[in-house]
């Protein structure tokens, strides 16, 4: 804000004292006279003074003080508007005094300085704390992929003004390390990278190092960083840059580290250690999360596979179904979450077989109407398998509906139309297109052309119309 005079009333005050005396003496020469005024002086004298005279003799005085006061008040001003951040810094000659003055400007300036430093360190920690929370809030929030780890490793680059970040974890039995995720900052290169870093690999005295924290120049490592860092960032644009390790432990053991690689002045290394604690802790139990829907589609495709298995004639049935389910998601522009349920949900649309017995599946005749009621059972049997299945509802409500029809008239429920989840109607269309394609003990298989006609015929009873145009362009197409 812009500063007034030394009182908010000076300026005021000089404009009234100028059109004082305009004022007066005008007065005076209009009447042509000179009007004095007696009075007496030090010894008791009567002295006559011309009026002129006292008035300009007044307003001198009054103007005197008040320039005067402020010339005098100008190096007040001056530290006044500096301590406020007015102005820019404090006059050379004012921080050169060797007075009072002096010596309160130079205490201001080291004053203002630590109050600097405090609010620079406190946005800094909440810059870290913000950040903290943003992994905490991805890692609970967002379904656990490879994506959303890279997320956590965009959000460290951002706080810690790096370059690229690597999130690696040390085999417990030695040997290398293993590449979680890594990512870079936008506008550099990126590039393929091992699934594991071999002890080989890595120079001995970074090995001995990584279970501590440690920054260095690049240029200290002489070409021998892990390969990584070198194929990426080794001096390709001749800028400074800085290798970082901020190791993780976990009850005290030595279990990976986050690695940096910037150019930039930035956080400490005791700032950055939290973060590292942060993004490792979010992204191994994001991982342990994808580890273990891993461990359960393995689980469940086995199941699948089993499941075909019990009968010569659906051998391979439950991945070809998921192989047309998953190119119809593709085409629709499905992200890689609802694909992956797509897959999942049309790999073990058939799960439920697993308890309905094998002389009802592999019949070679048509089924009775008592066989048949057993067989319709699949769908609630295999949702029942799938129900406890962290991450799985979207997959259970598919494999529990994927023989409903659009007109209502199919099973378990009767459910009809778009009440039948979008997920289901699309396994609907490729488990029929599958069936009818392939031999039966009863029957030979049809005919693409026979069996397009058969689906197409279907639409609006069985189907979707909408998805079984989509379906017969797209397959029509190659």
């Amino acid at each position: 804000m812009k500063r007034r005079s030394l009182s908010p009333l000076t300026g005021q005050m000089t404009i009234f004292l100028a059109l004082f005396i305009a004022i007066s003496l005008g007065l005076l020469l209009v009447l042509g006279k000179t009007l004095e005024i007696e009075i007496s002086d030090f010894w008791g004298n009567r002295v006559k003074i011309p009026l002129e005279t006292l008035v300009l003799g007044s307003v001198s005085i009054i103007l005197f003080a008040h320039f005067g006061a402020r010339y005098l008040a100008k190096p007040i001003i001056a530290l006044d508007e500096w301590v406020k951040g007015d102005g820019k810094e404090v006059p050379q000659d004012l921080s050169d005094r060797q007075d009072e003055l002096g010596d309160l400007s130079r205490s201001m300036r080291e004053l203002r300085a630590r109050l600097e430093s405090e609010i620079q360190q406190v946005e800094t920690d909440r810059d870290i704390h913000r950040s903290l929370n943003q992994l905490r809030e991805i890692a609970l929030a967002e379904e656990p992929s490879p994506a959303t780890i890279r997320e956590l490793l965009s959000i460290v680059i951002g706080t810690a003004n790096a370059d690229a970040a690597m999130l690696v974890r040390r085999d417990a039995e030695g040997g290398g390390f293993s590449v979680i995720s890594w990512a870079t900052a936008e506008g550099y290169k990126t590039g393929d990278v091992a699934g594991v870093i071999l002890d080989d690999l890595v120079p001995e005295r970074l090995l001995v190092r990584f279970r501590d924290a440690f920054e260095t120049p690049m240029e200290n490592l002489e070409g021998e960083a892990i390969p990584w860092t070198n194929a990426h960032f080794g001096g390709s644009s001749g800028t400074a840059r800085t290798f970082v390790n901020l190791p993780v432990e976990n009850e005290g053991q030595y279990i990976g580290s986050l690695l940096l690689v910037r150019s930039r002045n930035g956080l400490s290394l005791e700032q950055l250690e939290p973060l590292a604690g942060g993004v490792v802790s979010s992204a191994m139990y994001m991982e342990t999360s994808i580890q273990r829907d891993e461990n359960w589609k393995s689980i469940m495709t086995s199941l699948s596979k089993a499941v075909d298995a019990k009968s010569q004639w659906t051998n391979g049935h439950s991945e070809r179904v998921a192989d047309i389910a998953n190119t119809i998601g593709k085409k629709l522009f499905m992200d890689e979450k609802e694909l992956s349920d797509l897959h999942v949900s049309a790999l073990l649309h058939d799960v439920g077989k697993i308890a309905i017995p094998e002389s009802i599946i592999d019949k070679p005749g048509r089924l009775s109407d008592d066989e048949m009621a057993i067989m319709r059972q699949h769908p609630e049997r295999g949702a029942k398998i799938v129900e406890e299945i962290p991450g799985y509802k979207q997959i259970r409500l598919a494999i529990l509906h994927h023989h409903e029809r659009w007109d209502g008239t199919g099973y378990p429920y009767g459910i009809s139309g778009e009440s039948i989840p979008f997920h289901a109607r699309i396994i609907a269309i490729a488990d029929v297109f599958d069936a009818i394609t392939a031999d039966r003990p009863y029957r030979k298989g049809l005919l693409l052309e026979q069996a397009l006609a058969e689906i197409e015929g279907q639409a609006s009873r069985a189907f979707d119309s909408e998805l079984v145009r989509f379906f017969l362009s797209t397959v029509r197409k190659g």
